[in-house]
């Protein structure tokens, strides 16, 4: 609710700018937008094999209007589940290493990265100052 001005992208995430977020959801074409929260685990299971377990939903690019590629920045038009949240913050503490939550103690996780090591570390450390002072989520 308030104007930030010109502002990076730390600050876009720290201040929680549902505008900023939209400006950069909006330069990045929506193919590879939507690929990228594919490559997350939005909108599919993740494998858990527990009985009922849902897809949320991401909506297929094709059907996206300007409107909901912006607003899917900040969270609108797409539902997931507590364990694909989990997933895709999982994703930048490993360095971008996509792993699937398991039940099973023990059980191994194919390699595979969904984000490049550097870019993953960048937003994990961008995300660090939330909580904190002058953050959108102090606790």
């Amino acid at each position: 609710h308030d104007n930030l001005g010109i502002i990076n992208l730390e600050t876009l995430i720290k201040k929680s700018s549902n505008v900023g977020a939209a400006r950069v959801a909006l330069s990045i074409p929506r193919e590879k937008y939507w690929q990228y929260m594919s490559d997350l685990g939005f909108g599919s299971r993740v494998g858990t094999g527990y009985p009922g377990e849902s897809t949320g939903r991401l909506a297929p690019y094709e059907k996206w209007a300007k409107i909901d590629q912006a607003t899917l920045s900040f969270g609108y038009g797409i539902s997931v589940t507590a364990l694909q949240l989990a997933q895709a913050f999982a994703a930048l503490a490993d360095d971008g290493r996509l792993r699937s939550p398991t039940l099973v103690m023990g059980a191994v996780n194919p390699p595979g990265s969904v984000l490049d090591r550097a870019v993953a570390r960048l937003v994990a450390s961008m995300l660090e100052p939330v909580p904190g002072p002058g953050g959108t989520g102090p606790g």
